[in-house]
């Protein structure tokens, strides 16, 4: 029997149950400078270069990456699907399991439990709790929404939902701009978790202003208590401890802030078309409980527009900037390569206050490949997506690189397979990108999943 390798990836992504998306919000408290190794368990670091594993040799192609797509939360996106789906799970108990495997964990497991609603007050209640197996300790959250606060449920459109989410937790969380859909399948397979963790209690209350399908503003107040984690584990199945024995390190801290982020979705956009102008923006300021006379922020900007055309074929341009003030800790700065952006170099191989980064593709339909002399070609069903990246990151730390501040740009193209039949993404791309300029050198060959049809 011929078992198509599309399929076997299906069944990789499908088990993985402890895909994350990223949490709204600007962590705080990395020291990029030390970490204690008796308070933390880990080495001490003189320097944020030497937390940077060495760079393969010229020759080398590495294949390292499931992350071209952060788990983005623009569920307002989905609205046609969303709403008969929150329709019928009310007043039902619905069990929230899920696994997850990091480095710093070993095996998460968590179970947990939504009703709603409760006594007519409280559309959405939420309670869950988790053990991680190789750090020997529990974690746990709980979540109430009130009035127009849950996402699956968006307004008609033109009118306006008024809502407030309240949540408290203890848990495990990755911080930085690499942060990739479906990160707990390469660290158990590949031995790749390039992620970099704290653990984080506290806890927040948000305010919502949603208009239709695909208009949301959020204003929130929050508290967090960080510490830092040592790695605890590097079993995997495949390739080599490269990534599996760093973590970058965080200080002890409490802080409070405020949040104020602004999102804007097509209202009938979905994974299979997902046409239209997708902006989000956001400021984070955060004061530290022992000096409150030291606060920090933290504004972002994106903009993601997709479009195509009649015989098929689509394009795509992405933007996206941030700024972060003097002070800010690591977990608040922007980062270069992997899901960060800039395909072409490692994750975090420039860290730095300032980013201006900018993504343009053309997404050649299958149709096309199916008309092809190619049987192999022909018969996968996949799209070619052509891309460039550019950015730069200023006020940058010290990296690997001696010269942070400078433009990087890199040229590569995508072989992508549709995944929608399968319910948990919407396609994966296997991408081969070349480092252009001064930093020319061998394709760097990376996997991601989208989960939401955007790039």
């Amino acid at each position: 029997m011929r078992i198509s390798p599309w399929w076997l990836l299906m069944l990789l992504f499908v088990a993985d149950l402890g895909a994350e998306a990223r949490v709204a919000g600007i962590p705080v408290g990395i020291d990029p400078l030390r970490l204690d190794p008796a308070r933390a368990g880990g080495s001490g670091r003189d320097s944020l270069a030497e937390h940077f594993p060495a760079a393969p040799s010229p020759s080398a192609a590495t294949f390292d990456s499931l992350g071209d797509l952060e788990a983005t939360d623009w569920d307002s996106a989905f609205a046609a699907y969303d709403r008969n789906l929150a329709k019928a799970r009310r007043g039902r108990v619905e069990p929230l399991p899920r696994f997850a495997y990091s480095k710093v964990q070993g095996v998460h497991l968590e179970m947990g439990l939504g009703y709603g609603p409760v006594l007519g007050l409280a559309e959405r209640v939420e309670a869950r709790f988790g053990y991680d197996l190789g750090r020997e300790r529990p974690g746990g959250s709980a979540l109430i929404r009130v009035g127009g606060a849950d996402p699956l449920l968006p307004p008609e459109e033109g009118s306006l939902l008024f809502g407030a989410e309240l949540e408290w937790h203890d848990r495990v969380r990755a911080f930085g701009d690499h942060d990739p859909y479906g990160n707990s399948l390469l660290a158990l397979f590949g031995g790749y978790d390039a992620r970099h963790y704290l653990r984080d209690r506290g806890g927040s209350l948000d305010l919502l202003l949603r208009r239709g399908a695909g208009q949301r503003i959020r204003l929130g107040a929050f508290r967090t208590e960080q510490d830092p984690l040592r790695v605890v584990e590097d079993w995997h199945l495949f390739g080599d401890d490269l990534w599996m024995s760093e973590n970058f390190a965080a200080r002890s801290l409490t802080a409070n802030g405020l949040r104020l982020r602004v999102d804007r979705a097509p209202a009938f956009a979905t994974p299979e078309q997902p046409d239209g102008l997708y902006l989000r923006g956001g400021v984070t300021w955060q004061a530290r409980g022992a000096r409150p006379d030291d606060p920090f922020s933290r504004t972002e900007f994106s903009l993601y527009h997709h479009g195509s055309f009649e015989r098929g074929d689509g394009w795509a341009f992405a933007l996206r900037a941030s700024s972060a003030t003097a002070g800010a800790p690591l977990q608040a700065l922007a980062s270069f390569g992997g899901d960060g952006g800039l395909h072409g170099v490692r994750p975090w191989t420039v860290v730095g206050r300032n980013l201006l980064y900018a993504r343009g593709q053309y997404e050649l339909s299958s149709a096309r490949l199916r008309r092809t002399r190619l049987p192999v070609l022909a018969g996968l069903g996949l799209q070619v997506v052509p891309y460039t990246e550019a950015g730069a990151i200023g006020h940058a730390l010290a990296t690997v690189d001696h010269d942070p501040a400078r433009l990087r740009w890199n040229l590569g193209v995508g072989l992508r397979k549709s995944l929608i039949e399968t319910g948990q993404a919407s396609h994966a791309q296997i991408d081969f990108a070349w480092p252009m300029g001064e930093d020319s050198g061998p394709a760097r060959i990376t996997l991601s999943f989208s989960n939401d049809g955007l790039d």
